[in-house]
Formats: structure tokens, C-alpha cells, sequence
């Protein structure tokens, strides 16, 4: 905890029965940005009771500082992975996901690797996250996770915002609001839920 507290080129992983863990009020940026593979900001595999909460990856918006101090950036892979192990009751809140990468997959400075949820029963809540210029996977809803997310903004996406390729998978959506998003979803095989509202 520590809001100046920052972890560069290195993510954090929660597995193998991790349990009552907080991360708070931290940056985690620069995991090897131009390789694909150069590694996930903060992941989970078999993890239960973990909070991360107002997490930053680089603050360029001095506007949101006060809502926002945890943020992951220039990642080489994922900003936020689940593992196959089931993690459960897993919260998300306050954070900034900054997509903007000089290394992007597609060359473009819109990262696309954002979320991957794909384990075998995890229940995760994303609440008042701030996802800004992403191009995919925001998030990838897979396997049977069940995500709750509540009062997120999603900003200038490029590409699409939920994709996932398991029937299994389910996303419930309320509040939510999506600014300049190309697509909603794209390839989805899962069940969303949200407000009949416009």
C-alpha cells in the first residue's frame, strides 16, 4: 500500500490457495511492453478473497486522480489474467487499465490484451474501473467465470469491448457506460445480462 508506491517490469500473481490479500494504491507499469509474451501486470489462479482496489498503470489524467491511484500500463501481455484454477470472490475496483502502449499488437498505440477470464469457476466484481484506450479483450469472458461489473467506464476502444468463446461464460452488466467503443461484443458464445435500458 502506498500511493507513490509503484512495481516496474515485474507483475504480481495470486495462486495455489493465495487468500484475504488487498493491493492498494499502487502502479504497476513497463512489463517488457514490445514483447507479446513479456508478462501479465496482476494475475490469479486459485486465489479467493483478493481486493484490488484504486491500482493505476500510468496517471496521465490529473482529473481522475482522486478517484483513481492503482493503475496498470504498458504491459507485455495482460493487464489483469485468471488461470484455469477456479478464483473466487475477486473484486476490482477503482482501478485505471491505460491501454495506450508505443507497442501495441495491432501498431496503433490501442493495447489488446486487457482482461482474460477463463477459469473453471471464478467469480469476479469490477466496480468503478476506468478501461481507456483498449482494442479487445475488455475483458475476454470465458470458462464458466461469472463477473459481476458495475458502474465501469470504458473509453476509446478501438476494437471490441467483451468477447469470449465458451457458452459456459456469464457477464452481468449494470450502470456501466462505454464511450467511443467500436464494438460491444465481438465473438461471444456466453450469456450477458443487463438493464433494458437504452
Amino acid at each position: 500500500v502506498g500511493d507513490k508506491a509503484g512495481i516496474k517490469g515485474k507483475g504480481l500473481r495470486m495462486r495455489g490457495g493465495a487468500k484475504n490479500i488487498i493491493i492498494q494504491n499502487i502502479h504497476v507499469t513497463d512489463l517488457n511492453p514490445k514483447y507479446v509474451w513479456g508478462g501479465d501486470a496482476i494475475s490469479f489462479d486459485g486465489a479467493d478473497q483478493v481486493w484490488v482496489d484504486h491500482v493505476t498503470v500510468h496517471i496521465r489524467f490529473p482529473h481522475f486522480k482522486h478517484l483513481l491511484t492503482v493503475q496498470t500500463a504498458r504491459p507485455g501481455r495482460q493487464h489483469y489474467v485468471f488461470g484455469f484454477n477456479p478464483s473466487k470472490r475477486i473484486t476490482l475496483s477503482n482501478n485505471f487499465i491505460d491501454g495506450q502502449s508505443p507497442s501495441s499488437t495491432g501498431g496503433d498505440g490501442y493495447h489488446y490484451w486487457t482482461f482474460e477470464m477463463v477459469g473453471k469457476d471464478d467469480q469476479i466484481t469490477m466496480q468503478n474501473n476506468y478501461i481507456k484506450r483498449t482494442a479487445g479483450r475488455s475483458p475476454a469472458l470465458s470458462g464458466k467465470t461469472l463477473l459481476h461489473a458495475v458502474n465501469n467506464v470504458w473509453e476509446d476502444n478501438n476494437g471490441h469491448a467483451i468477447e469470449g468463446g465458451e457458452a459456459t461464460a456469464r457477464g452481468i452488466f449494470e450502470g456501466n457506460v462505454f464511450i467511443n467503443v467500436k464494438k460491444m461484443v465481438s465473438d461471444y458464445k456466453g450469456r450477458l445480462f443487463t438493464a433494458p435500458s437504452s
